[in-house]
């Protein structure tokens, strides 16, 4: 199973004040960046029989979400082998998605 964290420095962290003002908006946007990870993941992804696409699940609970792709190979594929060169699928589609999730939450810490 490949899982892709990424972690960020929030110089000046709103997030709790936000989620506490608006709990719902903050679900729906952790929600949507999850699903547009796993969307664009799969865009990604090389296809040759299909599992591995497959194998790509998004999970959300509350405020946290997790998108994974559960095939064995998964991280052979994403970071490659002596014998392979990487084929990264989910670490690119975070990366799209990261500057989306800033954009929505600031939209959200603008009505503060």
């Amino acid at each position: 199973m490949v899982e892709v964290t990424f972690r960020t420095t929030i110089k000046y962290d709103r997030i709790p004040e936000i989620t506490a003002r608006f709990p719902g908006a903050v679900h729906k946007v952790i929600a949507d960046t999850a699903n547009s990870i796993s969307e664009d993941a799969k865009f990604l992804c090389p296809v040759k029989t299909g599992a591995l696409w497959g194998s790509i699940k998004t999970q959300i609970n509350g405020a946290s979400a997790k998108v994974t792709a559960s095939k064995e190979y998964a991280g052979y594929v994403e970071f490659g082998t002596y014998k392979m060169a990487p084929r990264a699928f989910m670490r690119p589609a975070a990366d799209v998605n990261e500057p989306k999730f800033y954009a929505a939450m600031d939209a959200l810490a603008a009505n503060l």
